[in-house]
């Protein structure tokens, strides 16, 4: 009787501080997914190096013109030349 008098002082102890470890694994878990959800973020903003140049165009209010020469040297002039 008094070994299981003793014996519930140290569980219930033990689940105390189970409890308190716990908890503080549950923070360290939670700060460790913001930071990871920070850094790859900042590491998704950063923009490559492209060889692409390219560049956004109106056409109601700007006018656009191909400069792009075919086999004979000839400009294109528009898309539809360039299609044939």
């Amino acid at each position: 009787m008094m070994f299981n008098y003793f014996f519930e002082i140290i569980l219930d102890d033990y689940k105390k501080v189970l409890k308190i470890k716990m908890k503080k694994i549950l923070w360290i878990c939670k700060i460790s997914l913001i930071a990871i959800a920070i850094f790859s973020f900042i590491n998704c903003v950063k923009p490559e190096k492209s060889n692409i140049l390219f560049y956004e165009v109106n056409l109601k209010s700007q006018d656009l013109r191909m400069f792009w020469k075919n086999e004979k040297g000839q400009n294109y002039k528009n898309f539809e030349n360039l299609m044939r």
